[in-house]
Parts: C-alpha cells; sequence; structure tokens
C-alpha cells in the first residue's frame, strides 16, 4: 500500500473524528455545560459553601459568630405590669439581620412561665442594642427571671463595614434622680442623608453595673446635620446612689 494511501485514510479518520468531535461539544456546550453560580448546588467559584461565601450574597453558617445576650431583665412598672429588656451584641462585622424573631419568657421563684411576649427586630452589623417590650401582665405572681430566645433560622445579610454604626451622636445627657427620675439628652444626625424612624432606648444601671431601669422613644426624623432633643422619664426614684446610664440609638442599616 502507497504511503499516499496511507495518509489519505488517516485523513478521512481525522475527519471523521473531527466531524463527532463538534457534534458531541455542541451537544455538551448546549444541554449540560452551565457556567458557575451561585445557585447550581456546586461547592465551586472559590464559594466557602454550596452556593454561599466567596462571590455569592448568601451567607455561610461557617462565617456566622452567634449572638451574644449580654442580660435579660424584668422592670416593675404596677401591680402585675412588667417590662422586659436584653442587652444584645451582634459580634459580626460585616454581617446584619433584617429580621431577628425574639420571644421574651418570665419565670416565677420555681422556674414556672408566667408569660411571654414575640416580637422581630433588625440588627446591623457590629451592633449592641436593647431589645424591650413594656406592660406584660404576670397577674398577682411575681417574676424573678426572664429568658430571651431567638428564631433558629436566621437569614443574615452582607452590609457594607463602613456601614456599621448609625450616624448619631449623643451628647448634652443629663440624668435628674428624684420622684420621677428624668434623662434628657440631645441627638444630633451625624450623616450626609437624612435619618427616619429612629429608636432611642436608654438603660440605667446601678453601681453594681446591673440594670434597674429602662425605657424607649422614638423620634420620627432628623435632618442631616440637624439635632433633636430626646428625654425619658419614669415614675419612681430609682433605689441606692451613684446610677450610670448608657443611650442606644438605632437606624436600620439593613434594609
Amino acid at each position: 500500500m502507497s504511503s499516499w494511501s496511507v495518509r489519505r485514510r488517516l485523513i478521512y479518520l481525522l475527519i471523521v473524528f473531527l466531524f463527532f468531535a463538534v457534534i458531541f461539544y455542541s451537544i455538551y456546550w448546549i444541554f449540560l455545560w452551565h457556567p458557575a453560580s451561585c445557585s447550581d448546588n456546586i461547592q465551586n467559584q472559590g464559594e466557602l459553601g454550596v452556593d454561599c461565601g466567596g462571590p455569592c450574597s448568601r451567607v455561610c453558617a461557617v462565617e456566622v459568630s452567634p449572638l451574644i445576650k449580654d442580660w435579660a431583665r424584668t422592670f416593675k412598672v404596677e401591680g402585675g405590669k412588667y417590662d422586659v429588656a436584653a442587652l444584645i451584641e451582634n459580634p459580626n462585622f460585616n454581617l446584619g439581620l433584617k429580621k431577628l424573631d425574639y420571644k421574651f419568657t418570665l419565670f416565677d421563684s420555681e422556674n414556672v412561665p408566667i408569660t411571654d411576649k414575640s416580637g422581630s427586630v433588625f440588627v446591623n452589623a457590629r451592633d449592641k442594642f436593647v431589645i424591650f417590650e413594656t406592660g406584660l401582665d404576670t397577674g398577682k405572681r411575681i417574676p424573678l427571671k426572664a429568658i430571651v430566645e431567638f428564631s433558629q433560622d436566621l437569614t443574615w445579610t452582607r452590609v457594607d463595614p463602613k456601614a456599621n454604626k448609625p450616624p448619631i451622636i449623643v451628647q448634652n445627657q443629663v440624668l435628674t434622680n428624684g420622684q420621677m427620675p428624668r434623662l434628657v439628652a440631645e441627638l444630633i444626625n451625624d450623616s450626609v442623608f437624612d435619618l427616619s424612624d429612629i429608636i432611642i432606648t436608654a438603660v440605667i444601671y446601678d453601681s453594681d453595673n446591673n440594670a434597674v431601669a429602662v425605657s424607649q422613644t422614638f423620634v420620627n426624623g432628623i435632618q442631616k446635620g440637624r439635632s433633636s432633643d430626646i428625654f425619658f422619664t419614669w415614675p419612681n426614684p430609682f433605689l441606692g446612689d451613684h446610677q450610670t446610664f448608657e443611650i442606644y440609638p438605632r437606624v436600620n442599616l439593613v434594609r
């Protein structure tokens, strides 16, 4: 067999091979191949988990540090009416929650539940905030302990680390104790935007740093560069001396 015949057969085989290669490649490209994405159920493109972390907006569980419960306490208003509050910290630098569902439960001296109250709140990144519920009815039973529980199904949202603190300055704070204690302060909008729906909570602490009173107020809005006076009052004098206080202003930064 001549060398030309061999070459011709090889050329034919190569043409047939290329023909079927093109067919198979076209089928793969059209029907089987899909670009990497954040919804392909595959851990690829630098993701920390399946379709989360890395370039994906969805937050992986391994990225999240749990919320910290500093304290939860009840505060007697009158008769069988109590307020309840909890100081919470979010240690995550660039993660927040558009909605955190919570439930307070009040217990008596025998650790038997008396009543409960549920609600929801937003959580900014690197947030330290107070959850506050007022007017819980306990009847003739006296609550000695309060716990706060959070929903286990939390959807974390990535936020700009630069926006992890409300652009509000609190100044000119004056606490006056007496028969009806009063705390006044001035809020300044230190941002370049108008702020709305501002929640402000004040906590009074005794000399042992235990929370002895809580109050909350709202400001509809403060224009950029402007200020607003706020005040809190309580119906009964604080027990003991050397009260200190903390004011926590909050603006939703994870909408």
